[in-house]
């Protein structure tokens, strides 16, 4: 048996949500969801309207995994804990999708993908893995930095 060939999507945000400007010209994504047996009545129904940036990058993947035959497309979305507009923007879009596909898409919080990092055997990233946690994630550090500002 051949092993699975998939795609993984990945988006990144730090603060701000994710967005909702749809895109002008929706034809391709409808025509992508009306005939995606991933997407429920209801998500065929909301294309029409646009998705916002997860729904349109999670299509982004779904047709690059169409047009290079892959077996599944999986999207992640990665996101400080304390920004839960991530999590619920996932929840919004589960709706617009048949359950047996939500698994394709998930959130992790950047402190717990620092932590499987960390807990990683390789050594030689070590560093790296210090200093994107410092710059990324010590926010007790951009406060007093905040605070210098106002001052």
């Amino acid at each position: 048996m051949e092993p699975e060939r998939n795609i993984l999507e990945i988006e990144t945000k730090y603060v701000e949500k994710l967005g909702n400007n749809p895109s002008s010209n929706l034809s391709k994504q409808i025509e992508l969801v009306n005939n995606c047996k991933m997407f429920n009545d209801h998500g065929k129904k909301e294309v029409s309207n646009g998705f916002g940036q997860l729904g349109r990058n999670f299509l982004l993947a779904e047709k690059f995994r169409m047009e290079n035959r892959l077996d599944k497309v999986f999207a992640v979305v990665i996101s400080p804990e304390e920004n839960t507009s991530s999590k619920n923007e996932i929840k919004e879009f589960y709706s617009t999708m048949n359950e047996e596909f939500h698994s394709r898409l998930f959130y992790v919080s950047l402190e717990d993908m620092i932590k499987r990092i960390k807990s990683n055997p390789f050594q030689s990233i070590k560093s790296w893995v210090d200093l994107f946690e410092k710059r990324y994630l010590r926010f007790e550090e951009s406060d007093k930095l905040l605070l210098d500002i106002k001052r």
